[in-house]
């Protein structure tokens, strides 16, 4: 409990606002394995169902937390990670510099170190909220659509913006996976705007699209996994 009611009073101070919802509900998830103590050891599997998001949304927002100085995750070969809660304390400056949250009149000390039973009261309150905003934001949270993904457009999107790259000639169950969890991973990717968009974008590429040493151009297959996307979003390929 006593980790909940530390994670509680942050998250429901103005130093949290630096947060989304997902890397919110996930130290209240996080929170709730380590009861009294200050780290957990779940696997990803398992918070990615009770987070109701992939788990390579579970690795990518876990690594946003350890950078954020949140948590710490000690990984050890063969075992699950281990996750340490690291809210920053009294008298401590890092809610400023990992937030970079300025001009409050509380400190943290004030905000965080508050009545135990008012806080406990509101902790089961704030998973519900969580996870009730997750529910309404992201519509993949709802059984009926996980399978309304529609891959044969997304892929004729590909082919007309994208007309000299690498053509689809089998969209195997590996890849309709892959694909799968982009469109459930976040509300924004939800729409075929979003993939015109993106293909356009892809399009700037010079290092996409064939202007490299190789003159390789990225085909949808490599495009769609996880960590490909997130960089291309990131504009990691110039």
């Amino acid at each position: 409990m006593q980790s909940q009611i530390i994670v509680d009073r942050f998250l429901r101070s103005s130093f949290s606002i630096g947060l989304n919802v997902y890397e919110k509900m996930l130290l209240v998830i996080l929170a709730s394995y380590a009861g009294l103590k200050s780290e957990c050891f779940p696997s990803q599997s398992t918070l990615a169902i009770n987070c109701s998001i992939s788990k390579d949304s579970i690795k990518r927002y876990t690594k946003s937390l350890e950078r954020k100085g949140l948590i710490k995750i000690i990984r050890e070969l063969g075992e699950n990670n281990r996750y340490q809660l690291s809210i920053p304390s009294a008298n401590s400056t890092q809610c400023f510099q990992q937030l970079a949250i300025t001009d409050h009149s509380t400190t943290c000390h004030e905000s965080l170190l508050l009545s135990a039973d008012s806080t406990a009261n509101n902790i089961n309150n704030n998973i519900n909220k969580y996870t009730s905003e997750n529910s309404v934001t992201n519509p993949s949270f709802d059984k009926k659509n996980l399978a309304t993904c529609p891959h044969e457009k997304i892929i004729s999107l590909y082919h007309e913006i994208l007309s000299d790259h690498p053509k689809v000639r089998s969209w195997t169950p590996k890849r309709k996976r892959a694909l799968q969890n982009l469109w459930q991973d976040n509300p924004k990717h939800q729409t075929l705007d979003f993939w015109k968009w993106f293909f356009e974008f892809i399009k700037e590429s010079q290092w996409l699209t064939g202007q490299n040493q190789k003159g390789w151009k990225a085909s949808l297959a490599w495009i769609v996994e996880m960590d490909n996307f997130t960089n291309i979003i990131e504009e990691f390929y110039k």
